[in-house]
């Protein structure tokens, strides 16, 4: 898989759980306002309304290439971790029916959110994705709230810890990884 689709992929697996997208998107059924759904879109950082219950494996090609909007980060593979790194990328989609000054005073209060954001973070700090991980933080996340226990999920998960006598140290790692995953899906991802 590569990079891009990899971090696309999870970047979508985390907001098809976010409660708040789903709510947004059951509400944006019923709408046919074309600025509506392009409001939602963009605000969720999609080129267009994905329904929450289709994986990322079943979405078609087309939606894979084109998901997001805007990647504001560029997502670099060093020795298997994603670090962000402060460009910017992806696809910027002008509606040159507004005024030119409007539009670049709009790209402008974007670009500056980023920087700010960006030099928000001690750069010592700075947190490291780690693509590789993610599959974990989302399986634990569906099996906890499939009703499994924390114990079977460390059994599942750590078995090495839990076979050698630790299975407190497996459960924290697995409330870790629950939290985690939670905090990628409230959209931490981006962050």
């Amino acid at each position: 898989m590569a990079k891009k689709e990899s971090a696309d992929k999870y970047k979508w697996e985390f907001l098809r759980r976010n409660k708040e997208y789903c709510q947004a998107y059951k509400k944006i059924l019923r709408v046919k306002d074309k600025e509506a759904l392009i409001n939602f879109s963009s605000e969720w950082g999609l080129k267009k309304p994905i329904n929450p219950t289709r994986k990322f494996e079943q979405l078609a090609q087309s939606d894979k290439i084109s998901l997001f909007y805007f990647q504001p980060l560029i997502l670099e593979l060093d020795q298997g971790y994603d670090v962000a790194t402060p460009l910017i990328s992806g696809d910027f989609i002008l509606d040159i029916q507004h005024p030119k000054k409007e539009i670049m005073a709009k790209f402008e209060a974007y670009i500056d959110e980023y920087i700010n954001n960006f030099n928000k973070v001690d750069k010592d700090k700075r947190q490291r994705n780690r693509l590789e991980e993610y599959q974990r933080y989302l399986d634990v996340y569906d099996l906890k709230n499939k009703g499994w226990g924390w114990d079977k999920l460390a059994e599942r998960f750590y078995k090495s810890d839990t076979e050698n006598g630790r299975i407190s140290y497996a459960r924290m790692k697995i409330k870790r990884d629950f939290n985690r995953c939670k905090k990628l899906i409230d959209g931490g991802f981006n962050k």
